[in-house]
């Protein structure tokens, strides 16, 4: 919405004397103009009662606001606006560069945007009417960008002095690498994304005995990699597909963070 108050309280009193409608498709974004059997029931219920959900946000900010935000960002403001100024002359010396150096994952190309994330977004220079770059203290090692119109924004990772990097693998993330680590769980895993199968099932179609069978589908589901519905007797297992996408993600976020270190040490 552009808002330019410099005080959050004064963002929030504008954002309230809007009319409902106007905060449905800043809020749901291309999936404000779908059909209604394709919306989900909260969207529904946002497109017919926005002045419930209008209300609702407002006295949400600014309960945090008074509790919460504005401490902090006396706190992190000297470096917020310090990071706006160091962009700004790096700008005026290689525009090219310095927006490409917001985020590993978001490239500055010859004739395109490109946004890294669970899938690529490649973006021409003539669909993008703007892009705005707001720093944020919190994102890091996320890449995190609004995509929905043709008025791009990149959020840039500010560096506090006293933010502690994080040690070693995340544990969820290692149980997913170490349960894909194996020949016969990838193929089951494979087999299971196109169609449900229950334990004996596969067993007959990999020549495994079942308590083999069984063991691998206890690993991959102990790693969210598998969903499982009991029809009667029968266990039926179904890869999830989220989670694996997910996956690139993670991936992506835990490779980046000493890319991003370092490039907030220097």
């Amino acid at each position: 919405m552009h808002f330019e108050e410099k005080h959050p309280e004064e963002a929030i009193e504008r954002l309230w004397q809007l009319k409902p409608e106007a905060i449905i498709e800043p809020i749901l974004g291309k999936r404000a103009n779908l059909p209604e059997d394709e919306l989900t029931l909260m969207e529904k219920e946002m497109i017919s009662k926005p002045k419930f959900f209008l209300d609702g946000l407002c006295e949400f900010l600014y309960v945090y606001q008074q509790k919460f935000f504005a401490r902090e960002l006396f706190r992190v403001e000297p470096w917020l606006i310090k990071s706006v100024h160091e962009l700004s002359q790096k700008t005026l010396q290689d525009p090219v560069a310095a927006i490409g150096s917001v985020h590993p994952r978001f490239k500055v190309e010859r004739k395109s945007l490109k946004f890294i994330k669970a899938q690529t977004w490649i973006l021409d220079y003539e669909e993008v009417d703007s892009l705005t770059i707001y720093p944020s203290s919190f994102i890091a090692p996320h890449l995190l960008v609004g995509i929905e119109t043709s008025e791009i924004i990149v959020y840039l990772q500010v560096s506090l002095p006293d933010e502690t990097a994080p040690q070693g693998v995340p544990g969820d993330l290692l149980d997913v690498l170490q349960s894909l680590g194996d020949k016969t769980r990838m193929n089951l895993l494979r087999t299971l994304l196109y169609h449900p199968y229950c334990t004996q099932q596969l067993a007959d179609k990999t020549g495994l005995a079942k308590s083999t069978v069984s063991k691998h589908l206890k690993m991959l589901e102990h790693a969210g990699l598998l969903k499982s519905e009991r029809h009667g007797n029968f266990v039926f297992y179904k890869t999830n597909k989220e989670k694996l996408d997910q996956l690139i993600v993670d991936l992506n976020q835990f490779f980046d963070q000493p890319l991003i270190e370092k490039k907030e040490e220097s």
